[in-house]
């Protein structure tokens, strides 16, 4: 069963009027490849504090992405980019990807995946 955009988040959740996320920060990603999702999140976010010494302003391909998976599923940083993110499972949290990127910047970032 293919799920919406609007059935990925989290329904018990209440939505921003504005960004279309909800509350929680949680997206549910199932059947979606994490390392297009992990690309996507990384070409998208920024550099932050010390990540600026290891910054790369090339963006990152889903074969990378691939090969990074295989190490952890767990993203501080990433050559230099805030990434605060977790793929382990099925759902997404993005508050902390979105407080150091930008209200509703991990679903901005992914939302062409979700369809």
């Amino acid at each position: 069963m293919k799920l919406t955009n609007q059935s990925r988040l989290n329904p018990g959740a209440k939505l921003n009027n504005i960004t279309g996320e909800n509350k929680m920060g949680l997206i549910n990603i199932e059947g979606i490849n994490k390392a297009e999702i992990l690309a996507a999140l990384y070409n998208k976010s920024q550099p932050l504090g010390m990540g600026i010494i290891h910054f790369q302003s090339v963006d990152m391909s889903v074969n990378e992405a691939e090969e990074l998976l295989k190490q952890d599923t767990y993203f501080d940083y990433l050559k230099g980019r805030i990434m605060k993110i977790d793929l382990s499972g099925n759902g997404l949290r993005t508050s902390l990807y979105d407080r150091d990127n930008g209200d509703g910047a991990a679903l901005n970032a992914i939302k062409h995946l979700l369809k």
